[in-house]
């Protein structure tokens, strides 16, 4: 097995969590479970996943703070089409329809897309993959993905789906766990994001630009954080 981001194979052991071994790939510095789980181990895993039904109960709250979020996102956009990737139980896509978009979401739970079917009926919800959505051929000009990219055991085809799903120029607001954080405690495997298979891959901001930009899609601006979160902005270029 390869580095899911460099393609690469020389790697250093950091130690494993939940049994699962964790490497650095001295070519890029992405962190990663090595050998990745398995495809069964993985579908296992998310047929027991648990929906947050308190995030629920503060819908409000939570839409409120997405939309001051996306607002300036969505002001860089070209248009009025909004995808969320792994939108959960759809705060964000409701937080985008309030905001003058035209609001879709897509996540991997039946279970989460039917709560935000219910709760917020004036958008569009499919359950399913970035990938195989991809192949609808519908693009978007604003996309968000927030804590997904850490879950792809496969980032290429992933990241793939993204730009296909996105139209030149369109913007992409991504945000996941930051492996090179400065407060990422030197022992790796002992990070509260480390929770394989849940997240098995682990970016910082060097590993997450050179996987976009591979795809043709730049990264405008990072938001500088205390807690280890990676939050940027991006836009498809070509």
């Amino acid at each position: 097995m390869t580095c899911p981001v460099c393609r690469g194979n020389d790697f250093t052991e950091l130690g494993e969590k939940n049994n699962f071994p964790l490497v650095l790939c001295r070519g890029c510095t992405q962190r990663f479970v090595h050998p990745m789980p398995s495809a069964q181990v993985i579908d296992d895993y998310y047929a027991k996943y648990w929906i947050n039904t308190k995030n629920i109960r503060n819908g409000d709250k939570k839409i409120r703070k997405l939309k001051s979020i996306l607002a300036p996102v969505l002001r860089r956009a070209p248009g009025k089409t909004f995808l969320d990737i792994g939108c959960n139980t759809g705060f964000g896509v409701e937080a985008a329809r309030r905001l003058g978009h035209e609001a879709t979401g897509i996540d991997l739970s039946a279970e989460a897309i039917e709560i935000a079917e219910r709760l917020y009926p004036r958008n569009t919800f499919i359950a399913g993959t970035a990938q195989d959505f991809a192949q609808r051929g519908r693009q978007y000009d604003a996309v968000l993905c927030r804590e997904v990219i850490e879950h792809m055991p496969e980032v290429h085809s992933f990241v793939a789906a993204l730009k296909t799903l996105m139209k030149v120029g369109g913007v992409l607001w991504l945000t996941t766990p930051d492996a090179g954080h400065f407060r990422v405690p030197k022992d790796f495997p002992s990070w509260k994001e480390v929770i394989p298979p849940e997240h098995v891959s682990f970016f910082n901001i060097d590993s997450l630009r050179r996987l976009l930009g591979e795809y043709g899609i730049e990264i405008l601006h990072k938001t500088l954080l205390w807690k280890p979160s990676l939050r940027v902005l991006a836009r498809r270029v070509s």
